[in-house]
């Protein structure tokens, strides 16, 4: 794309990626982008473009990423630039585990275990409201002749006799 557009159009082409894309995506156009950038030479454009990407790069879900980072940071960097990637990277990691923690913390509060339980919970909801509820319901009919609507017979009643002869 870069022979047949040029640098600058690409470029805007990348921007709108990292801007229309969700977080999983972003990191890899903003990793990608980046890697355009070193071939062509912008160190520090490239630089920038991780430490954006790394905003949505989990290390625990994306160690790729960290590397390629580590990686750019070896080859052109020096012992700031990769100390500043190390405090991004902890900055990050913290981070990603107060969501997690508050994730888990807010699916403890809920206790729901199953999903007539959280049905049951979001009516109330709604009922507490005063709201028409949002889940809408209607039991099973069983009519005659249906499932469940067959007698049980007795042993006699099936030709199996209930005796038998033991000789």
């Amino acid at each position: 794309a870069t022979q047949l557009y040029g640098v600058t159009h690409v470029r805007r082409i990348y921007e709108k990626a990292i801007e229309g894309l969700g977080d999983e995506d972003s990191c890899q156009a903003c990793e990608a982008y980046a890697q355009l950038e070193r071939k062509l030479g912008e160190i520090d454009r490239a630089r920038a473009l991780l430490v954006h990407g790394s905003q949505f790069a989990d290390p625990r879900r994306h160690p790729a990423y960290w590397k390629a980072w580590h990686d750019f940071e070896v080859g052109h960097g020096n012992e700031d630039t990769f100390r500043e990637m190390l405090r991004v990277k902890r900055s990050v990691q913290v981070a990603f585990s107060q969501v997690t923690y508050s994730a888990e913390t807010m699916i403890g509060e809920l206790g729901v275990t199953s999903d007539a339980e959280a049905v049951a919970k979001q009516l109330a909801r709604d009922q507490a409201q005063g709201r028409t509820p949002s889940v809408h319901f209607q039991a099973a009919k069983t009519e005659a002749g249906g499932a469940g609507a067959g007698q049980k017979r007795k042993a006699e009643e099936g030709g199996a006799s209930a005796e038998t002869d033991m000789e």
